[in-house]
C-alpha cells in the first residue's frame, strides 16, 4: 500500500506545489483598454490577450469586472492551462488608488478570476508598468497613452505611484492641440497648417461642423484618440504652432522625471518614456524630453519600456513569489513580446 507524498514550498508566502505550472498571470486594465499575458520562469511568454476597459474607479461596473473574468480565462485557455495551476498573478489596474480600499479591491479581483487572494497581488496601473518598463532597481517611468501614469522605485519591491489621482493635471497634448486648432479657427493664433490637419482628421473641412463635433462631442473616440497624428505632418511643414505644443508638453514631462528623481534622493537612475503617446508620437517629444531632463540630471539614462505593463504586472507576480526578475526580463521571449507592440 503506497501513499501520496505532496511536497510544498512556501516562499514569501506563496505556497508552492509540484503540480504548478511555472509560469505567472499579469493583467494591466486602463480606462481604454485590458491586456493579459502569462509568462513562465524561464521568460517564454505562453499567452498574450486584449480586450477593453478595465478599472476599479469607484462605483466598479459590472462590464469591467465582465471583461476581467473573461481575459483571464481567455488568457489562461489560450497558454493551455488552469488558473489554480499558476504559481501567482499581478493586477495593476487604474483606481487602485488608496491603501485603505486595497485590500476589499484585492479580494474583488480574486473573487471575479476565482484566484487564491493569497496567490495575487495587486497595485496601480502606473506601477505595473515600471515592472515591465525596467530592468534597474532604481528606476522610474512617465507612460502618456489614453491618460497618464507615473512611478519610481528606489529598489524592487519599493514602488511608488506619483500623482496617480493626476491632481496636479499632467499636460493632455491631444486636448492641447484641439485648443490650439480652435485658438487659430477663432483669430487668436496665427493660422498655420495645424488647423486644416485637425479638421481634416476629424473628416470635415468645414468649422461650424467642428465646433459642433467637439461642442456635443459627436466624435469617434479612437480618432480623437489619434489627434496627435496631426503633429508630424505639421512639424515637417515647420508649423511653430505645433513646435510649441510639443516643446511646452515634452518640458513638462521632463519635470515630472526630475520631480520623481528627487524624491528618489537624486544619483544614478533610468527612466522609462512609454505609452503610446510617447512610444509612436512624434520623435521631437521624445528628443525634447530627453534634452530637457539631461540639462540638469546629465547622468539620467532615458530608454523604452522592456515589457508591456501586463508583462510587469506578471514580474511582480513573480519577484513575490521569490524569483529573481533581472534575470526573468533578460531572459523574456522578446520576439512575442515586441510583436504585441
Amino acid at each position: 500500500m503506497s501513499s501520496k507524498v505532496s511536497l510544498q514550498i512556501a516562499t514569501h508566502g506563496v505556497i508552492i506545489s509540484p503540480q504548478m505550472s511555472n509560469c505567472f498571470l499579469g493583467f494591466d486594465g486602463g480606462a481604454s483598454k485590458s491586456e493579459a499575458a502569462i509568462l513562465c520562469s524561464n521568460g517564454r511568454v505562453m499567452a498574450f490577450t486584449a480586450s477593453g476597459p478595465v478599472t476599479l474607479h469607484e462605483p466598479v461596473s459590472r462590464e469591467s469586472l465582465e471583461t476581467l473574468k473573461k481575459l483571464v480565462q481567455e488568457t489562461c485557455a489560450e497558454a493551455g492551462i488552469e488558473a489554480g495551476e499558476l504559481v501567482a498573478s499581478g493586477f495593476g489596474v487604474s483606481g487602485i488608488d488608496f491603501p485603505d480600499r486595497e485590500d476589499d479591491q484585492h479580494r474583488l479581483i480574486a473573487e471575479t478570476c476565482g484566484l487564491p487572494k493569497n496567490r495575487s497581488f495587486v497595485m496601480n496601473d502606473g506601477v505595473a508598468a515600471l515592472w515591465g518598463g525596467s530592468l534597474e532597481p532604481r528606476a522610474m517611468i512617465v507612460q502618456v497613452g489614453s491618460a497618464y501614469t507615473a512611478a519610481y522605485r528606489l529598489d524592487f519591491g519599493k514602488e511608488v505611484a506619483f500623482d496617480h489621482h493626476n491632481l496636479g493635471q499632467y499636460v493632455d497634448l491631444r486636448r492641447e492641440i484641439v485648443t490650439t486648432a480652435f485658438r487659430a479657427l477663432e483669430g487668436r493664433e496665427p493660422g498655420t497648417p495645424i488647423l486644416d490637419l485637425v479638421m481634416r482628421h476629424f473628416g470635415t473641412t468645414d468649422p461650424d461642423t467642428l465646433r459642433k463635433m467637439a461642442t456635443t462631442r459627436d466624435y469617434d473616440k479612437q480618432t480623437a484618440l489619434r489627434v496627435v497624428d496631426v503633429l508630424e505632418p505639421a512639424l515637417k511643414e515647420g508649423d511653430f504652432l505645433a513646435r510649441r505644443l510639443v516643446v511646452n508638453a515634452a518640458m513638462e514631462y521632463a519635470e515630472d522625471i526630475s520631480c520623481m528623481l528627487e524624491k528618489m534622493g537624486g544619483g544614478i537612475a533610468e527612466a522609462v518614456l512609454g505609452g503610446g503617446l510617447l512610444l509612436n508620437g512624434p520623435m521631437l517629444l521624445a528628443h525634447e524630453i530627453e534634452y530637457h531632463v539631461k540639462k540638469t540630471h546629465p547622468g539620467l539614462i532615458i530608454r523604452r519600456p522592456v515589457a508591456q505593463p501586463c508583462i510587469g504586472a506578471a514580474v511582480m507576480a513573480a519577484f513575490n513569489s521569490g524569483h529573481d526578475v533581472r534575470a526573468l526580463l533578460s531572459s523574456l521571449d522578446y520576439a512575442r513580446v515586441n510583436k504585441q507592440e
